[in-house]
């Protein structure tokens, strides 16, 4: 039989380490190009960052490369692209349309939790120009909350300021206005002397932006007010060593410029010509300063200059920017028409007044063809991530029939190699008593066989010393070591443990138990071997039938799934792989529980005992509890008065796992109770209470047996009740069937030592 089953197991495991190595080496070679890429700096967030600007194209050439490659997640490639559409495309459409799904994907605030609030802080902006300040506050909220968590306090008093804007914007000026002198405050306090450039520059934006917001809602005196801050926020510029001058000039030039228009507003003319001084200082040839000169022209009615100014801003336009545009049309041409009315000038108001026309006319085409090229690219883009998407489950539909594969093949070595290990037992038992036998006949043998013959006495002799406990319980150790031939004690002791699993000294616990069996030995003998028999036959054969029912299973349904002219729709593959799962799952749960028995049968040590907690125990075995029939109510509950116990924790959690899992399989209605109490003598115990089918009279011992099973139509190795009888054994305590609980279902108690 040896011979047969060898060369089937090799095959078996050939044909394993094949197919894993196959695997191995396909998923090596999918991420091998990844990895490779990485080390080129061009598909770095970094460099897209520089680089987007100059060359925007370029930039999303980059990025569809990275999503190809899979370098990044899904959320930061949806964040770079809004990036490189706000910022260097001017598409607005779609730099919202890729921050909304940048920020859908929880993964986006927990790993880059400051991106994630500069795309927020986009979307609240977006809302607010265009006046839907419910949306931007919630926007604002969502960004808040992700800077207090992630610990962003500039982006906490960035988005504080949005909330505050908003709120005054839409009428709660009381709370706006709160909240946006919390952030007045919280700059003057925290960023007195900013460190670096991001803070110095944020304390200026927020001072120019709230005196903006407050101007544009006529609120002249509070913006009057935040005038000498604004100012002291620019000389806070010239203590950060690290601020560009060039971007010192415009922050310079857009205080002075709000300021300028503030008192242009309140009529202090004399002021306002000091501020468009020192903006004019700042920057005199920028179109951005010439258009808030032209403003200020435009207010004292310096017409001529505000013309002349303006013929620069006209230059500036057709040679350097979009001469069709809202910019030139708000800036340029609606301010010459109004000075040339005021002039009386009016064949150049009729000339401006008809390119206003035209131009409105271009703007609303264009604007009508960008919203349908961004859309189209929305479409686009939807269209590709729904293709990687696909692509993406069938690849991972695939991995997991490989590993379904794998794993049965891993199932199946396993059984071969358990049948093999016990068939191989056997054969050596067997072969050793023939050479006994033979060595009995004729003792001139080779040496193997001297060697089982004093295996086979050393047996005989342990035999002897155990009928001498079994009839002479009072016998000291030593000297039923000498009578049976053994002039050492300690190899006496270590044989006995190794052949009986007991102490010498333990053995006799059980004197009178064997003292009846050998009342008539012939007969014992008789049993013994037939019950031995019989015990091999039934392993075998459970074995047998327990592995290969839900192998064929896995089997056919996996040949169901391969098979190419098989055409199966979702749900019906989903319904066999939920079958081959299971099935899966119930083969490992056997070959662990199995494991499980055989290391706690490998030894008769009392397990080391640990100080537990009892309610933290029912707590955790409840937790591990599989979910009972519906309608059955589970519980657990501590009447021991007891807080701790000293048990081994590992065991007990498992034996009390197994008597659960066994009431939730045979409980169809009522109710499941683990529970903790001390008996009359104030030991310990622990008992699971059910209302299930109950145990027939005289089978209280059968139960924990190998594969013994109350009803053999319910699913089960019958494993669960012989491994807690084992544990048991090792902790040294006692499980049994309560027979005084008399009620409805069964209760099994486990009593600690």
């Amino acid at each position: 039989m040896i011979m047969k089953t060898k060369p089937v197991n090799h095959l078996l495991l050939l044909f394993f380490a094949t197919i894993t190595l196959q695997f191995i080496a396909c998923r090596q070679d999918r991420q091998s190009s990844p990895a490779d890429t990485r080390g080129d700096s061009i598909y770095t967030k970094e460099y897209l960052v520089s680089i987007h600007m100059q060359e925007p194209d370029r930039a999303m050439e980059i990025i569809d490369t990275i999503e190809a490659r899979k370098l990044e997640p899904q959320y930061m490639i949806h964040y770079m692209r809004c990036i490189v559409y706000q910022n260097a495309l001017s598409q607005p459409r779609l730099a919202i349309y890729h921050a909304i799904q940048a920020t859908n994907d929880p993964r986006f605030e927990q790993e880059n939790p400051n991106n994630c609030c500069t795309a927020y802080n986009l979307l609240s902006e977006r809302d607010y120009r265009r006046n839907n300040f419910t949306s931007s506050l919630t926007y604002a909220k969502r960004g808040l909350d992700i800077a207090k968590r992630a610990n962003l306090p500039l982006q906490e008093l960035n988005f504080t300021y949005a909330m505050g804007r908003s709120m005054l914007s839409s009428g709660n000026v009381e709370e706006g206005m709160r909240m946006m002198k919390y952030v007045l405050h919280q700059d003057s306090v925290r960023y007195a002397s900013p460190q670096d450039m991001i803070e110095a520059n944020h304390v200026v934006y927020i001072a120019g932006e709230m005196m903006e917001v407050f101007f544009r809602r006529g609120m002249l005196e509070e913006a009057k007010s935040l005038i000498p801050h604004a100012e002291h926020t620019l000389e806070l510029l010239d203590l950060c060593a690290q601020f560009p001058e060039g971007l010192k000039k415009i922050r310079q030039m857009e205080i002075y410029s709000i300021i300028m228009r503030i008192y242009d507003e309140v009529g202090d003319y004399a002021k306002s010509e000091a501020y468009l001084q020192r903006m004019l200082a700042s920057d005199s040839s920028s179109p951005s300063s010439l258009v808030r000169a032209a403003g200020h022209y435009l207010t004292t009615k310096r017409y001529q200059e505000m013309l002349s100014t303006l013929d620069k801003v006209d230059v500036f336009f057709h040679s350097q920017f979009d001469s069709i545009s809202n910019d030139y049309l708000n800036n340029v041409l609606n301010r010459q028409l109004e000075a040339y009315v005021s002039l009386g000038r009016d064949h150049d108001a009729r000339v401006t007044a008809q390119r206003i026309i035209t131009i409105k006319d271009s703007l609303y085409n264009r604007s009508q063809e960008g919203d349908a090229a961004q859309l189209s690219k929305i479409y686009e883009t939807q269209e590709k991530e729904e293709l990687l998407r696909e692509q993406d489950r069938k690849l991972a539909t695939q991995h997991t029939y490989l590993i379904i594969i794998l794993i049965i093949l891993a199932l199946a070595c396993a059984f071969v190699g358990v049948m093999i290990y016990y068939n191989r037992r056997i054969n050596r038992q067997s072969k050793a008593t023939v050479r006994a036998i033979r060595q009995l006949i004729d003792p001139n043998t080779d040496k193997e066989v001297n060697e089982s013959t004093t295996k086979v006495m050393e047996d005989m002799q342990l035999r002897q010393a155990a009928h001498l406990f079994r009839s002479n319980p009072q016998l000291e150790v030593s000297e039923v070591a000498t009578k049976c031939g053994f002039s050492d004690q300690q190899q006496f002791q270590h044989l006995f443990i190794r052949q009986f699993g007991l102490q010498p000294g333990e053995y006799r616990k059980w004197s009178l138990r064997l003292k009846r069996e050998e009342e008539n030995p012939q007969e014992g003998r008789i049993k013994q071997r037939e019950e031995s028999d019989k015990m091999k036959s039934s392993f075998i054969q459970n074995m047998s039938h327990e592995i290969r029912t839900p192998l064929n299973q896995i089997s056919g349904f996996v040949q169901l799934l391969t098979d190419p002219d098989m055409s199966m729709d979702e749900i019906e593959k989903r319904k066999v792989n939920d079958i081959i799962a299971e099935q899966t799952q119930y083969m490992t749960l056997m070959l662990n529980t199995f494991l499980e028995m055989s290391d706690y049968e490998s030894s008769d040590d009392i397990l080391p005992a640990d100080e537990l907690t009892i309610e933290d125990l029912l707590v955790e075995v409840y937790d591990i509890t599989p979910a009972p029939h519906e309608g059955v109510e589970v519980s657990h509950v501590n009447r021991s008065g007891l807080d701790t116990c000293s048990v081994n924790a590992k065991g007990v959690k498992r034996l009390l796992a197994c008597l659960m899992n066994n009431a939730v399989k045979f409980t169809e209605q009522g109710s499941i109770e683990l529970a903790c109490y001390r008996d009359e003598q104030e030991h310990i115990c622990f008992s699971v209470t059910d209302t299930g089918r109950g145990i027939p009279e005289g089978e209280d011992e059968k139960i924990f047996t190998n594969f013994y099973k109350v009803d053999e139509y319910v699913p089960g190795a019958g494993l669960g009740l012989s491994l807690a009888r084992l544990i048991a054994h090792r902790l040294g305590a006692t499980l049994m069937l309560d027979r005084t609980y008399t009620a409805q279902g069964a209760r099994f108690v486990l009593t600690l030592p």
